[in-house]
């Protein structure tokens, strides 16, 4: 038996179309009905607990609460509070923002903000799992085509785990006497004002808040031991970070954001970016030709028999030979190499040439990860020209929620 149901959520950024309903793409039945709305709200950032209480004690316990604990107290100048206005058409101007410097300060400021509503048919009475994800396809699919139409930088896909605090999920009610079943999927969307929705919570109403909110609040314990000692020794000197560590740690926010195919682009071009960046460093060291490094640039191919990474290995043992060192066994064929070539350059083949989209945040996180051991590799096979900051190769820290940092 089909069923309406409707999925109600707000968007954190703003759709400029008409509050209409727009017939898009089901997976399933081929059509749904999205309805924007637009809206203005606040958003607000304040120094201290207002609406959780500083004097909040455990629930079970009566203790004081843990999550307030502060490493650190603040401290500063005379305080200000003033507003921050914007002109509107060149002509008009507002109050956009209040800014409260005191120690129990923050913020307001305008925050637009679009409700959607999205209608879609599916079997059954029962908010069901699989009726929740295809919502979230339709809506995805929609902000696709919003996206590519408009161009607009501060759209993105929504992940309902990350981007959202709250989803309201409700069953369509109608006559008695009839059922959904008797009409068309296009006839019931075009006449959705006909239908009501459960107010109460309960079967026929459920809401999903949003999830790991603890991992939220807090990304991990403050730094101490060696990384706290390294980060001391390392600050107080002159060093800009090279691209390739800067595609990785990118790619490990993506990650972190569920942009999985993103990610995997980002941990490969890493790696090519380190491996032009060494064959060039050598080079120069060997005193080789241009037109060799050249050769070795831009015809080659990363896969086996890798014209690059061949290259690689030769200037590597060159330059080991020149200055006395033990020679090591190449890179290509090594457990590094493996693990690089079959998690993640044939992954981001996949990604790139065969439009793969469904990666899991495990295997996405393996693929960083090889990549991080095949650099750390070649970097110990170098040791005169590595870069004297090494990026730590592991990656247990990354945990699949919104945040949570852990350094073991």
């Amino acid at each position: 038996m089909k069923n309406l149901f409707l999925i109600k959520l707000d968007l954190p950024f703003y759709l400029r179309l008409p509050s209409s309903g727009f017939f898009t793409w089901d997976p399933k039945f081929k059509h749904a009905c999205i309805v924007p709305g637009q809206f203005v709200g606040e958003e607000s950032f304040s120094r201290i607990c207002n609406e959780i209480a500083e004097t909040t004690k455990s629930l079970k316990t009566n203790e004081p609460n843990k999550l307030l604990d502060s490493p650190g107290e603040g401290k500063q100048g005379a305080p200000y509070k003033y507003p921050v206005t914007s002109v509107i058409d060149n002509s008009d101007e507002y109050i956009t923002q209040v800014i409260n410097t005191s120690n129990d300060g923050g913020f307001v400021q305008l925050k637009p903000f679009t409700e959607i509503k999205i209608f879609l048919i599916s079997d059954g009475n029962t908010l069901t799992e699989e009726i929740k994800e295809r919502a979230f396809d339709i809506l995805n699919h929609f902000l696709d085509i919003y996206r590519i139409i408009t161009q607009d930088p501060s759209i993105h896909r929504i992940d309902r785990k990350l981007n959202l605090y709250l989803v309201d999920c409700l069953v369509g009610q109608k006559d008695a006497k009839k059922n959904f079943d008797e009409e068309n999927v296009l006839d019931i969307l075009k006449n959705i004002e006909k239908y009501n929705f459960s107010d109460s919570i309960g079967e026929k109403r459920l809401t999903e808040q949003r999830i790991g909110l603890l991992d939220d609040i807090f990304p991990g314990e403050t730094l101490e031991g060696e990384h706290l000692n390294n980060l001391i020794k390392l600050t107080a000197q002159e060093y800009q970070i090279p691209l390739h560590y800067d595609l990785i740690l990118n790619a490990q926010t993506q990650l972190k954001k569920h942009n999985y195919h993103v990610a995997i682009i980002e941990a490969e071009t890493a790696f090519e970016v380190y491996v032009e960046n060494t064959l060039i460093k050598i080079a120069v060291e060997l005193k080789r030709k241009e037109e060799t490094v050249k050769e070795l640039e831009y015809p080659g191919s990363y896969d086996q028999p890798g014209k690059r990474l061949k290259g690689l290995d030769e200037f590597i043992s060159s330059y080991r030979t020149n200055n006395k060192l033990k020679e090591l066994d190449n890179f290509v064929g090594s457990d590094q190499y493996k693990e690089w070539d079959i998690k993640l350059y044939k992954v981001r083949n996949d990604v790139v040439h065969g439009g793969l989209r469904k990666i899991t945040f495990e295997k996405t996180r393996d693929a960083i990860h090889s990549v991080k051991i095949a650099i750390s590799k070649i970097e110990q096979s170098i040791a005169g020209l590595a870069d004297h900051v090494q990026i730590c190769a592991d990656v247990n820290h990354l945990n699949n929620t919104a945040g949570k940092i852990e350094f073991n």
